[in-house]
């Protein structure tokens, strides 16, 4: 898959969105909370496909 790049620029576009969000939502209670969970898991998730897959392309 020669599109390794583009999907390190959106893990990292969707880390910073995560990060920033959990920043914001200290203190808060419910969905806000819940979204920016599920943001940072799916984070993690499009991380590990887009490293095993350039891991396994070279």
């Amino acid at each position: 898959m020669k599109n390794i790049k583009l999907w390190t620029l959106i893990s990292a576009g969707l880390a910073v969105v995560a990060v920033g969000g959990g920043f914001m939502a200290q203190g808060e209670e419910g969905t806000m909370v819940q979204i920016h969970a599920l943001i940072g898991v799916v984070t993690l998730a499009a991380t590990v496909i887009a490293a095993y897959i350039g891991a396994k392309s070279t």
